[in-house]
């Protein structure tokens, strides 16, 4: 049982650091995304400018959404990274984890089944479609991993407490 749970540590560390590392990509990308030219994201972003949205609205409400998505990734992969050292790292980001893994869900869903707009490139779609659906993989996982690091260090508790 204790060298299952030195591979389920190892396993959330790892996957503790993918949700940091994707976390900080994700930012890169959205902010890369706003400034490259030709992009279908430059193409909504004129369309929203014309409807006379201040400029310091839309960047704003993107870099509050970005750095919103990208502090909770650190939280929830340095809260996985303390749990697989076995120090205590509370309920919180387990709770954070669910709720994106869900909201991730829903957006798949929501793309998979959804309007295609206009002028979105099939290959555009489907990188964002694999990306999310990584995520959510990468989600799902930690918050698994998690709760079964937590079920073996109880039942090794136990064990011990019965000798």
């Amino acid at each position: 049982m204790l060298l299952e749970l030195r591979k389920e540590e190892n396993d959330l560390r790892i996957i503790g650091i993918g949700v940091i590392v994707f976390g900080l990509w994700n930012a890169a990308k959205a902010f890369l995304f706003e400034f490259l030219p030709n992009t279908q994201r430059a193409v909504v972003r004129a369309d929203i400018l014309e409807e006379n949205v201040p400029v310091w609205v839309y960047f704003g409400g993107i870099f509050i959404a970005v750095l919103i998505d990208t502090l909770l990734r650190l939280k929830i992969g340095r809260s996985a990274l303390a749990e697989s050292r076995g120090e205590k790292a509370g309920s919180l980001y387990l709770v954070i984890t669910l709720v994106m893994t869900i909201l991730y869900t829903i957006a798949v869903i929501s793309d998979i089944l959804g309007d295609v707009p206009q002028n979105t490139e099939i290959a555009d779609r489907l990188v964002k479609l694999v990306v999310d659906l990584t995520s959510t993989a990468l989600l799902l996982d930690l918050f698994l991993s998690a709760i079964h690091v937590r079920m073996l260090r109880k039942q090794l508790q136990q064990k011990e407490g019965s000798q």
